[in-house]
């Protein structure tokens, strides 16, 4: 019986460690490309259709080079870490670093986030020239966002008026509101906090210049076995959908870039 029971809890252990989280192999029995995100609206999320334009963009490249994939949404320290650490393959919506490039093999951009002022037509302007021209404006901005090196600069030396909140809906109530001037942020996140809140997305201008863009791109995990085939097997599918249209029509049917 000892020994039976010895025999049991060594089987039960092995088991255990077989589950603990582990570098996953992309082998020919199929095993899916393991994807994170933070949830992210309207690039990903999952509450939105095909969550979101981001996840169906990815999840097409990949299957247009005959992976399986699989999307999981969970806090962005904890997605970073995952795949550092190998325990997942991919991450989604990765603006480029240096200090990333030790972990991460970075995918050809495979989308362009403008970050930039929203305002209501009736504020009666369409662009500015410097930041100084801001002066006079309250501005929401998001709790730990960064938008640019400058803008930030320009908040953090108090030249600028600013409501801080957590999120964009906030922003997006208080300027049809009246209580705001601007919102800076994201440009498609303030949209669709908008149209999400079934205020008219048609009342909003976004200034020109943008206050930055940045290239999104995935990127696959160098602790997995075989990355920078994986990371050019994405790069070659985003290519074709590119090429065959399909890319454009994704951004069209979830009304991006319109």
């Amino acid at each position: 019986m000892g020994l039976v029971t010895n025999a049991r809890r060594l089987a039960i252990a092995f088991a255990f460690v077989l589950a603990l989280p582990g570098a996953p192999a992309l082998g020919s029995d199929g095993q899916p490309v393991r994807i994170v995100i933070e949830p992210w609206p309207p690039f990903a999320d999952p509450a939105l259709p095909g969550q979101g334009f981001l996840s169906r963009l990815t999840e097409a490249a990949f299957e247009t080079t005959g992976h399986r994939t699989e999307i999981h949404f969970i806090p962005w320290a904890r997605a970073l870490h995952e795949v550092e650490r190998g325990y997942r393959h991919v991450i989604m919506g990765l603006f480029h670093s240096e200090e990333r490039e030790a972990a991460f093999r970075y995918s050809d951009p495979v989308y362009e986030a403008q970050v930039g002022l929203v305002a209501l037509r009736g504020l009666g302007r369409d662009r500015y020239d410097s930041l100084d021209d801001l002066g006079d404006y309250t501005i929401g901005i998001g709790r730990g966002f960064a938008n640019s090196p400058a803008f930030d600069a320009a908040v953090q030396e108090d030249r600028l008026d600013v409501y801080v909140a957590t999120e964009h809906t906030t922003h997006v109530r208080m300027l049809f509101a009246g209580r705001l001037d601007l919102i800076a942020g994201t440009v498609d996140t303030i949209l669709h906090a908008a149209e999400r809140e079934g205020y008219p997305v048609s009342e909003l201008v976004v200034l020109d210049p943008p206050l930055m863009t940045h290239d999104i791109h995935i990127g696959v995990s160098r602790a997995i076995e075989n990355s920078e085939a994986l990371r050019d097997d994405f790069d070659r599918g985003l290519r074709k959908l590119r090429e065959s249209g399909r890319y454009d029509e994704i951004l069209s049917r979830y009304r991006i870039g319109n």
